[in-house]
């Protein structure tokens, strides 16, 4: 090989490696976070419904069980569903709570982090002129009073509208 035919050969295989390195995992826990209101006795109950759901799914497929134990394992599966479900409420019921208790206290704290993580990947909304300056008189008034005038029914439907229709 010459030394052109050499280069060339090393610049390839650097160029190979680094993709190779690029496209393998970058570590071994990929998982997304867990949410806020996620804990043990969440994940302990959810790993017995699984657990049960699959137990069922592989006796529907087994011709030899009795209709008993399927319907066994099914209202099995249902209980413990509800019940997993009816945890995750209470949980997002009282962190809600919480959160809502802890930006009254701290503006900037986690209540703030939690809302940001979630608008995080709306796209912004294209307003126009009048309506940013009509907000933006009625967040900042001219006089120094204080005194705003409360929400019209109107003013709350336009703002629900371009919320839900960016």
């Amino acid at each position: 090989m010459n030394p052109q035919q050499q280069k060339s050969y090393k610049k390839c295989t650097e160029v190979l490696n680094d993709a190779y390195i690029g496209s393998i995992a970058k570590g071994i826990n990929r998982r997304s976070p867990t949410p806020y209101w996620w804990n043990a006795t969440i994940n302990e109950k959810r790993t017995a419904c699984i657990q049960t759901r699959r137990k069922l799914t592989r006796i529907a497929k087994t011709p030899n069980v009795g209709n008993e134990e399927k319907q066994r394992l099914k209202d099995l599966y249902r209980i413990q569903k509800k019940e997993l479900r009816k945890l995750i409420n209470e949980s997002k019921r009282k962190h809600w709570k919480s959160l809502c208790k802890e930006l009254e206290d701290d503006i900037w704290g986690a209540g703030y982090k939690i809302a940001m993580r979630e608008l995080k990947n709306v796209a912004p909304c294209d307003l126009s002129v009048d309506f940013k300056k009509s907000v933006i008189q009625e967040l900042f008034p001219a006089n120094n009073n204080c005194t705003r005038e409360p929400r019209t029914v109107e003013h709350r439907a336009t703002c629900r509208s371009i919320l839900r229709n960016p």
